[in-house]
């Protein structure tokens, strides 16, 4: 029996059939194991990366609606303030910064008057010599010193000092 057995294996192996590489064969089947699995996880990979897309699509949009909305729930979209006044020619109101809605009343208690000097010596012209020596002025709690010399000293020198400090 042994020597049919033999006769057998030895056909096989002339037509290629008796020999079997475990070894290859063991490894394509891992590789087509791998090979699915692989082509499972890519393709879980790809619906997760579209869903992500459309979750930040949806992000984006939601933002955009979120910052339209605040703009319309913010009083001052519809409720702009305006200031006037009954008698423009005597005082203007103007709205600036964040007023407060309302109506306020303005009372005046004293009219400015104009400043005037007077000096016992009367001028007939703006040429006329005044004097000489130093004109202080304070302005704002600044003290202006003016020399006033020869080359400054009528009215009309004097102003133009004034008008230069």
């Amino acid at each position: 029996m042994a020597i049919n057995s033999d006769i057998g294996l030895s056909l096989l192996n002339s037509m290629g059939v008796g020999r079997f590489d475990v070894a290859n064969m063991a490894r394509v089947l891992a590789e087509a194991d791998v090979a699915a699995q692989r082509i499972n996880l890519e393709q879980r990979q790809q619906k997760l990366d579209f869903k992500l897309s459309g979750f930040n699509l949806l992000n984006q949009a939601l933002q955009g609606f979120n910052s339209q909305i605040a703009s319309v729930l913010d009083p001052k979209t519809f409720s702009k303030l305006s200031a006037s006044a009954s008698d423009e020619s005597v005082i203007s109101a103007q709205v600036t910064g964040q007023p407060v809605a309302g109506t306020y009343a303005i009372e005046v208690q004293q009219l400015a008057q104009a400043h005037t000097l007077a000096t016992s010596n009367s001028f007939t012209s703006t040429n006329e010599v005044v004097g000489e020596g130093t004109l202080s002025i304070t302005v704002g709690g600044v003290q202006h010193d003016l020399t006033i010399d020869s080359s400054n000293n009528t009215l009309e020198g004097i102003r133009a000092a004034v008008n230069s400090a």
